[in-house]
């Protein structure tokens, strides 16, 4: 999402309190319109972005690059522990959702509001459970925090917003950009893994992140701290 009034960038990279941020803050200081899609939801807050140069509201630094000058612009972009973001995408509510014909229903009803009207949803919801070969092929084909932050350096400068620590890291971004307090607090749902995942599950899936491409992320995460720095004491 691009940020005009702030002459920012917002990289949206997917669980990481993206729509949060872009519902409660971002999307007041942009152009970029909000909308939903009948055949790409999760039944609760998903969302798309689109505007005249953004195609979607997960696009990279460097999708961003191809269509203008980044180095006009500073990058925002919210992040989290890897392995979090990861056991989160799996449990995420649209992952857990199968289309029924009464989805085309839905559709036609949508633009006069009969499908809200009848409580037709055109999605049957699955039970979530924790298999490990259907989260290592996810971890597999989910492209890396890096991998979304690549070419970060040729822009003013970055900011991060960590989930784990929102509320400090957005009081850095504030001061640079003159932004309001958030009036609304945010909080984590109770992450549903908590019920559906064993211990030892979840030590099976901590190490198939850290044997994965996805172990780069921890790492780089703590060297663009410092570049998060270097952004909010620029001029």
């Amino acid at each position: 999402m691009i940020l005009h009034e702030l002459g920012a960038i917002y990289i949206h990279i997917p669980k990481t309190a993206g729509n949060f941020l872009t519902v409660n803050l971002f999307r007041r200081y942009s152009h970029d319109e909000m909308y939903t899609r009948s055949f790409h939801q999760d039944l609760q807050d998903r969302f798309e972005v689109h505007g005249v140069l953004t195609t979607h509201k997960h696009m990279s630094v460097r999708d961003y690059q191809e269509v203008l000058d980044i180095s006009k612009y500073y990058i925002i972009a919210s992040c989290r522990d890897p392995f979090e973001r990861l056991i989160s995408l799996y449990f995420s509510p649209h992952r857990w959702l199968k289309a029924t014909r009464w989805l085309w229903v839905r559709r036609a009803l949508e633009p006069i509001g009969l499908d809200k009207a009848l409580g037709i949803t055109g999605f049957l919801e699955i039970e979530p459970h924790f298999e490990i070969h259907q989260f290592v092929e996810l971890v597999r084909r989910t492209a890396t925090q890096k991998d979304f932050l690549q070419g970060y350096e040729r822009s003013r400068g970055l900011f991060v917003l960590r989930q784990e620590s929102l509320a400090s890291d957005y009081e850095q971004l504030s001061d640079h950009f003159g932004l309001p307090a958030l009036e609304i607090e945010y909080g984590a749902r109770v992450n549903v893994s908590k019920k559906r995942i064993s211990d030892q599950q979840i030590n099976d899936a901590r190490a198939e992140v850290a044997a994965s491409r996805h172990q780069d992320d921890w790492a780089f995460l703590e060297q663009i701290e410092a570049a998060q720095i270097r952004a909010s004491t620029a001029t």
